[in-house]
């Protein structure tokens, strides 16, 4: 069944393509493919195929599902054929094998992510950079750091290599001072990005933060700004404490977080300017806790409504819901159950004790989509009482964006939690 699937994977039709990489996919997920048909997959990505571009390559399928029958085995095992295959792929079949070298905690699998890496060329037209997760461990750190750090003179490849340097660094797997060599380039492209940032940044309202063009360095300014709280540079931090006259609350708050990491002071005020962002205030709770300084959370951190509203901002900035911060948010009601009436299945809600749910209805007036809704309604929680002030919740924090106008108050309050 698999050959046969292989070769029509290969056909000149489309509509065959299209069918048999469905089939491939469904057959790759369904865990009755051993890791000799991986093999299998892997050396037919080699093959010669017709079709108009790179993304409609039939190898991408091909790996793609070596990939998912490697997921749950031991994905070691395909490393010589990645790396013998890789030579033969276009660009973005070699970063899908890249995809699958990560699956393999293991020298071997470090030292052929980067042979790969080095014959992918700079700036590709396409793709993204598959990294490693710090949960790949101390061997493989040992491998990657410092060398990978020369593939970011690449400005596309800055933002994944240097979240993975961060999630290593954070796991304690490199030193502090592994990027030394290169903390001139990290500088560089961080005063670039905010010479960008300040040219789009505005000093009111809330929309211009998740769009065009601000939002395309606002992520890796944020990125950069963390990670120079985990390493040892001064030219570093010397770039994010100069960078006070921002007016994103976002970056105000990774830059605060990030000097009190090195231990550089940071005032109250700026603390307390941070947090009256709604969804600032939620991430700063847990940011400031995660490096020891809980004695300096403000008090709108403190304040269990208030970091139930962060969450609710926090939950509707997901690309997949209003895609952005409300400009209006308004508590309407609070409901105490003695049960989770939410989703997570974790250890406190095998207890019956008090849990609390926040209710707010929101609104955009500036241009989008939803402003024509007018207010919204949304529920926020369940927060254990015992814990709070706290972030950790039930799982039933989410909006269904009924109107406000639709029901009283007591209704919402009973669709939600009903």
């Amino acid at each position: 069944m698999l050959s046969e699937i292989i070769e029509r994977i290969g056909s000149g039709s489309e509509e065959v393509r299209a069918e048999a990489g469905r089939e491939l996919t469904k057959l790759a997920n369904s865990g009755t493919l051993s890791l000799d048909d991986a093999v299998t997959l892997i050396r037919a990505s080699t093959g010669k195929f017709t079709f108009k571009n790179e993304l409609e390559d039939p190898s991408l399928r091909l790996l793609a599902a070596a990939r998912s029958v490697a997921r749950d085995k031991d994905p070691s095992r395909l490393i010589p054929e990645v790396d013998r295959a890789s030579a033969s792929l276009g660009n973005l079949g070699k970063q899908a094998a890249l995809s699958i070298i990560t699956l393999a905690h293991t020298r071997e699998g470090a030292q052929a992510y980067l042979r790969v890496l080095a014959q992918i060329p700079e700036d590709p037209e396409h793709g993204f950079l598959p990294t490693f997760e710090a949960s790949a461990g101390p061997e493989v750190a040992g491998v990657l750091f410092p060398s990978i750090l020369e593939h970011m003179r690449d400005r596309r490849r800055v933002f994944p290599i240097s979240q993975m340097l961060l999630e290593f660094r954070q796991r304690d797997l490199v030193p502090a001072d592994v990027a030394k060599k290169h903390h001139g380039s990290i500088v560089g492209v961080l005063m670039e990005e905010l010479v960008h940032a300040r040219t789009h940044q505005k000093s009111e309202g809330r929309g211009w933060r998740d769009e065009s063009p601000y939002a395309d360095c606002r992520d890796l300014i944020g990125l950069i700004f963390d990670l120079a709280g985990w390493l040892e540079s001064k030219s570093l931090l010397t770039a994010v404490h100069q960078s006070a006259d921002l007016h994103d609350p976002r970056l105000r708050r990774f830059r605060a977080v990030a000097l009190l990491n090195r231990g550089i002071k940071v005032p109250d005020a700026e603390l307390e300017w941070i947090a009256r962002s709604p969804r600032d205030r939620y991430w700063l709770f847990d940011q400031l806790r995660k490096i020891g300084a809980a004695d300096r959370l403000p008090k709108a951190c403190l304040d269990q409504q208030l970091l139930a509203e962060g969450h609710m901002v926090d939950w509707l900035c997901y690309p997949t819901e209003l895609g952005r911060e409300p400009d209006e948010i308004e508590l309407f009601a609070k409901e105490t159950r003695s049960a989770s009436s939410g989703p997570r299945l974790v250890r406190w809600l095998m207890k019956r004790e008090k849990i609390d749910y926040y209710f707010f209805r929101f609104r955009v007036t500036e241009e989008h989509w939803s402003k024509e809704q007018g207010w919204t309604v949304d529920m926020a929680g369940g927060y254990a009482r015992a814990a709070q002030p706290t972030t950790s919740h039930d799982g039933g924090t989410f909006s269904t964006f009924g109107s406000w106008e639709e029901k009283s108050p007591a209704e919402h309050v009973a669709g939600y939690l009903e």
